[in-house]
């Protein structure tokens, strides 16, 4: 392909992006999350875990994917945030925000006991717990203060 027609696919592919992105973010706004989740269907699931790869509007999908599937919600925050070989420095934005709305979204849909399974689970990173976006993104979610995490931690019998 010439530069030319180089630079001419560029600039429709941009277009089609920003106009896809746009609808997108209309539809995410007018969505009623938990009514949208009875709706959805076992494929639904893949595609969700695709946008939050991508990092597509990836808290909206994490929440629309945790009110679905528990454990394919625990499968996306280990691939992507909290798992062994996942480097939250390699990540680009905002690894402490996204984080802290995931795991806040995590303990409104399945309480404090679906924050502990996913610590629980043999991929979790456990040295995470020591990186302090981590331990204020669990804080948040559990609406208690960084230094009251240790011992909420501590009292986990699947920590221990």
């Amino acid at each position: 392909m010439k530069a030319d027609d180089l630079s001419q696919a560029f600039r429709l592919a941009a277009k089609e992006a920003i106009e896809s992105h746009d609808v997108l973010a209309e539809l995410w706004r007018q969505m009623p999350v938990a009514e949208t989740a009875q709706r959805c269907a076992e494929s639904d699931i893949e595609l969700l875990r695709q946008l939050i790869e991508y990092r597509i509007f990836p808290v909206n999908a994490f929440e629309l994917l945790a009110r679905i599937d528990l454990r394919q919600a625990y499968s996306a925050l280990l691939s992507r945030y909290v798992g062994k070989g996942v480097s939250p420095d390699g990540k680009f934005g905002g690894y402490y925000f996204e984080l802290s709305v995931m795991l806040d979204d995590l303990k409104e849909i399945g309480g404090e006991e679906a924050l502990r399974s996913l610590i629980a689970l043999d991929d979790f990173d456990r040295r995470k717990l020591t990186d302090p976006r981590v331990v204020n993104s669990f804080s948040d979610a559990l609406d208690m203060e960084p230094n009251e995490f240790d011992a909420w931690l501590n009292a986990s019998p699947s920590y221990r």
